[in-house]
């Protein structure tokens, strides 16, 4: 066989065969498209047999569930926010100080969470303190001498609570044992009381003087018409002997024609006198009236009343220097409560007494709690839940069994409420297992370890949680462990 070479002139492989193995390729490659063009046509090609099974659906498939024996509840969750039994906003209505045009936060003592006692000063306005006094009618009016009410009442107890005397004060009325009260309790938080009347300090100088004016004015006529009937020589008139009280003055020689003496007239005198002694009491009578109205009072806007001790600070929005405007501090008492909003669906599900857990999240606390109250009354919420499509609200009160921390103050948390129990462990299955007959009886069906179903009436009790506490009847055994028939699936598809 002829010999190629290559380009090189070296000596070449046989032509004969190269050939041989490029036909061995092309046989090799094929083969393969055969085999596979014959398994794309077995796919695609089935028998009548074939396709019938493929279309037929699957064996239906029986769902069963163990019965169970546990503790069933039921409960509904909802969110709240932690609050005290009472809490009030301090919206100070004070007036501007002097040489100010507006009401200024001058000095603010507290934070928030600082613990209140009763009489501790909590900011201060225009150079006027704002304390807080135990009470739970608020300040509605200012307390001036000479006032009555319970508001009277009230104040009268809180001072004696901090130990002023009202100094036999009866009770309600503002008189001179409740203003030295007053006084003695503005000294100790540093402060002076306003006066209840301006300027009343010169109007009792003043009237005071009248008085003393008024008693010289007395004295002065009492000694005139004294002098006068003495030195005319009436006998008993200033204590002359052999005087018979008479107030004629007789004058030697001088006998009018009737031959009577002639008398002296001092009504004019007396008359002076008279006069001198009213105005000597009217004086009196004023300075009395000044002396009771006169005096320190207590104003509205600087004092707050809370229910109990001790107190907190919840919100502080005051700052120094700032013109106040709306509420500038919330102060609570009382033990921490959880308010919620219950939906209408969930509000006939729940009622006072029921018990709960609250949690929260941000502490990783729980607090086993009862609700207390439950409000028939829908409830305006935020505008916030407005916006959101929640136009209103029951609202719900939980109560935690031990006093709930001051940390979770203003705090959202998670109230969940145990709607239903059975109290002990009982026999369960899933709601879906248990139907009801046209005679309205209830049952559910076991499927017995040979395949065969058997129908055990049931009386249904607690819901929860998707499950049913049953209780076997008409002599019928379910038992712990049994399979009952919750439904029938239909397989996957293929």
């Amino acid at each position: 066989m002829p010999a190629v070479t290559d380009g090189e002139g070296g000596l070449g492989r046989p032509v004969g065969a190269f050939r041989g193995r490029v036909w061995a390729v092309v046989v090799t490659v094929g083969a393969a498209l055969l085999i596979a063009g014959g398994a794309v046509a077995s796919w695609m090609i089935k028998s009548p047999a074939q396709a019938v099974a493929d279309t037929t659906p699957p064996e239906p498939t029986t769902l069963t569930f163990p019965v169970e024996r546990r503790l069933l509840t039921d409960s509904v969750v909802i969110r709240g926010t932690v609050v005290s039994d009472y809490s009030v906003q301090i919206t100070p209505v004070v007036g501007a100080g002097e040489g100010t045009a507006a009401p200024v936060v001058t000095r603010v003592p507290v934070s928030p969470g600082t613990e209140l006692e009763a009489g501790r000063v909590l900011m201060e306005i225009s150079g006027r303190p704002v304390f807080v006094l135990p009470g739970e009618l608020p300040a509605y009016r200012d307390l001036r001498p000479g006032v009555e009410g319970q508001d009277v009442e009230q104040l009268q107890k809180a001072l004696r609570s901090l130990g002023h005397d009202t100094k036999g004060d009866r009770q309600g009325f503002f008189g001179p044992g409740t203003k030295t009260a007053l006084v003695a309790f503005y000294e100790t938080i540093g402060y002076f009381p306003p006066e209840a009347v301006e300027g009343g300090a010169e109007a009792l100088e003043a009237a005071r003087r009248r008085i003393i004016e008024a008693e010289r004015m007395l004295e002065d006529a009492e000694h005139t018409l004294a002098s006068t009937v003495s030195g005319s020589g009436t006998p008993g008139a200033s204590g002359a002997e052999g005087g018979s009280g008479d107030t004629t003055d007789r004058v030697d020689g001088d006998e009018d024609s009737f031959g009577s003496e002639r008398a002296l007239d001092t009504k004019p005198l007396e008359r002076a006198v008279s006069r001198a002694d009213e105005d000597l009491a009217e004086a009196r009578e004023e300075l009395v009236e000044l002396e009771a109205a006169n005096g320190p009072m207590l104003p509205a806007g600087e004092v707050v009343y809370v229910p109990a001790f001790p107190a907190r600070v919840d919100m502080v929005s005051a700052r120094v220097g700032t013109v106040v405007s709306g509420s500038v501090m919330t102060v609570s008492s009382g033990d921490l409560v959880v308010h919620a909003q219950l939906r209408e669906d969930q509000r006939g599900l729940i009622s006072p007494g029921l018990p709960a857990i609250i949690h929260s999240e941000l502490v990783g606390t729980s607090h086993d709690a009862r609700i207390v109250s439950v409000s028939d009354v829908r409830s305006l919420l935020p505008e916030t839940s407005v916006e959101s499509g929640q136009t209103g609200g029951y609202l719900l009160v939980a109560e935690s069994e031990e006093a709930l921390p001051h940390e979770l103050a203003g705090q959202d948390v998670r109230v969940t409420i145990e709607t239903a129990s059975t109290g002990e462990e009982v026999l369960v299955v899933p709601i879906t297992a248990v139907s009801a007959g046209a005679d309205g009886r209830t049952s559910v069906t076991v499927l017995n370890p040979d395949g065969t179903h058997s129908r055990i009436m049931v009386e249904p009790g607690t819901v929860g949680n998707g499950f049913v506490a049953v209780r076997s009847s008409d002599g019928d055994t379910l038992a712990e462990g049994q399979q009952v028939i919750t439904g029938v699936s239909q397989g996957a598809g293929k």
